[in-house]
């Protein structure tokens, strides 16, 4: 069975881009645009989400990842962060919002695709 991966990221060419990468490499993607839009394919139970740290409109992608670490149905699916600040300690929402990889931007494809695989392997 393939694994369902859900890309939340405001930039539509960086989705496209990813979701092509991701899908060649045999698995399913989802998309979003907004966190929105993004909690309500998470319920749908992907096996990893991958998101953009600094999400537009109502709520940021800390707020996101935040809010999915306390809903039970989606408190461990795992997550990589995509973000302009690697470091952990730029995470505003503390160590209660843990996410498992972060990758900072720009975004080399074959070190996103080889994070995609450990952290699904774990």
């Amino acid at each position: 069975m393939k694994k369902r991966i859900l890309l939340v990221d405001d930039e539509q060419d960086i989705l496209d881009l990813l979701k092509y990468n991701l899908e060649a490499e045999g698995y399913e993607v989802m998309t979003a645009t907004d966190a929105l839009r993004g909690f309500e394919l998470a319920q749908n139970g992907p096996d990893l989400i991958i998101l953009e740290a600094m999400l537009p409109n109502n709520e940021d992608g800390w707020e996101f990842i935040c809010k999915l670490r306390q809903m039970e149905n989606t408190k461990f699916i795992p997550l990589i962060c995509l973000t302009t600040k690697a470091d952990e300690k730029d995470n505003p929402c503390g160590t209660e919002c843990e996410v498992n990889e972060h990758i900072t931007k720009p975004i080399g494809i074959q070190n996103l695709l080889s994070h995609v695989k450990a952290v699904l392997q774990k």
